[in-house]
């Protein structure tokens, strides 16, 4: 596993830090968090030789499902904006030498265009206001390749009462409340975006799943 640093970029969105960040994974063990990393990482059907971007990373919970499912034959990269939560997935992946880290944010990626055969993003939408939603998922289709996939995986659209209820508490946290008006699905037709899919889980977190045009 390597890992490499812009400090260059940033985000106006909200930043995990602290003993929020080293003990994520543990706090949010009874909130469901495999609930949700699951069935994402389950969406994710990658090939020998292609290579992914997770964005907003994290504790690299997901990358390290992903190198457990994949092992050394694709090329697993991850970007966050806070380096405390880095340093959690660096020490999580330190045997994944296939797995590269960066601090970065979805607004700005360092990335050349069409650099990745996927791009994920798994609780990260909810904590960024619409301007960096939108811009993040532009970014996202400009470092695909054509034909490549992009997963959000985050608080959508209630379907039922349970849902109705879960989003109602969670409503006012970050930048929950666009999620909560299918704002994903406009933005992917937005920038272009087809073959959109959506599976919902709890009535309240939907696995987006979405193809850049090949032409």
């Amino acid at each position: 596993m390597s890992e490499t640093q812009h400090t260059n970029s940033s985000t106006t969105g909200h930043i995990v830090v602290g003993l929020r960040a080293k003990y994520y994974d543990i706090g949010n063990l009874p909130l469901g968090l495999p609930f949700v990393t699951l069935p994402h990482v389950r969406q994710i059907a990658l090939q020998p030789g292609e290579s992914l971007l997770d964005i907003g990373c994290g504790t690299g919970e997901v990358l390290y499902r992903l190198h457990r499912k994949f092992g050394e034959s694709v090329s697993l990269h991850g970007i966050d904006p806070s380096g405390d939560m880095l340093d959690v997935a660096r020490y999580k992946l330190r045997a994944a030498k296939n797995v590269q880290l960066e601090f970065g944010a979805g607004e700005q990626l360092q990335y050349p265009d069409a650099s990745f055969d996927w791009i994920v993003s798994s609780l990260t939408f909810h904590h960024v206001p619409l301007d960096v939603k939108r811009l993040t998922i532009r970014e996202s289709q400009r470092v695909l390749k054509p034909g490549g996939r992009l997963l959000i995986s985050d608080f959508g659209v209630p379907t039922h009462f349970a849902g109705r209820m879960f989003g109602s508490l969670y409503k006012n946290h970050a930048f929950t409340s666009d999620n909560l008006k299918d704002i994903v699905r406009e933005l992917l037709l937005e920038a272009g975006f087809t073959d959109i899919t959506d599976s919902v889980n709890g009535g309240i977190i939907h696995h987006m799943l979405a193809r850049k045009k090949t032409f």
